[in-house]
């Protein structure tokens, strides 16, 4: 098995939302937090498909995960055994920065943030169903789509040029309303632009079966440098079918 992890102490506390405050601020940890959280935890021929054979998903996944902007660095035991150290905290001179390149093992990896900043978990909505563009919504859906469909002629995916088959498909589930988009879009790129759920810095065109798979959490679109724009600087994507062993890439995006 493959352990990622986190000690809880470096942890910000998200307050229960309200109808008042729809996105609360994160609050610091209770003092004498300990223990770890496994926010990955997984059979290593499982995550072959997506990872590949190094720790550089991994790294990329931690940073997605934990902190989009630091760089902050994954570690790994020297000594000892993985059944010893699983429920105990890291001491430094057990364990060593892991570094790109690596093989990826069955193993425990633990992120550690720069200078030991508080950091908050990324979300991800609980809702089952699909959003839909309803009569209140479709004022600022339609600009939205023609605005993307005017920047990309095909699907981003596929290239198919049909534009009557492509979904105006949201990066960040517009479920979230205008300030969680914000918030994740600030997070995430570290823009100042001042956005909203219909802006198309955040939508990309998709062939319907890939947008219904979007709406699933079934397909994760990847960037593997500084990005300024999440919908015009998309730099690797995978796609795994369910039922499928291996991952369905396009080799543009594929690298």
């Amino acid at each position: 098995m493959l352990y990622l992890r986190v000690n809880r102490k470096f942890l910000r506390l998200l307050p229960a939302a309200t109808a008042d405050q729809p996105n609360p601020q994160p609050l610091p940890p209770l003092p004498g937090t300990t223990g770890n959280l496994n926010v990955i935890t997984a059979d290593l021929l499982d995550l072959h498909p997506f990872a590949g054979n190094t720790v550089d998903w991994l790294i990329n996944v931690a940073r997605l995960i934990f902190e989009p902007l630091g760089t902050s660095s994954l570690y790994t035991f020297t000594t000892e055994s993985l059944e010893w150290l699983l429920d105990r905290e890291m001491e430094p001179t057990l364990w060593r920065q892991v570094v790109q390149g690596e093989q990826l093992m069955a193993t425990i990896y633990e992120f550690r943030p720069d200078n030991d900043a508080f950091i908050t978990l990324t979300k991800m909505s609980l809702r089952h169903a699909r959003s839909v563009t309803t009569n209140t919504s479709a004022p600022r859906a339609t600009p939205f789509r023609n605005a993307l469909l005017q920047r990309h002629q095909a699907c981003i995916i596929t290239r198919t040029p049909l534009q009557m088959t492509l979904i105006a498909s949201h990066l960040i589930p517009r479920r979230l309303g205008d300030a969680g988009v914000q918030s994740a879009f600030q997070r995430f790129t570290g823009s100042p632009a001042i956005i909203d759920k219909y802006d198309p810095l955040i939508g990309v065109p998709l062939v319907a079966t890939l947008g219904i798979l979007v709406d699933g959490y079934q397909i994760g679109f990847w960037n593997c440098g500084p990005v300024s724009l999440l919908a015009s600087i998309l730099y690797r994507v995978n796609i795994l079918h369910t039922g499928s062993a291996e991952p369905i890439c396009h080799p543009q995006f594929c690298r």
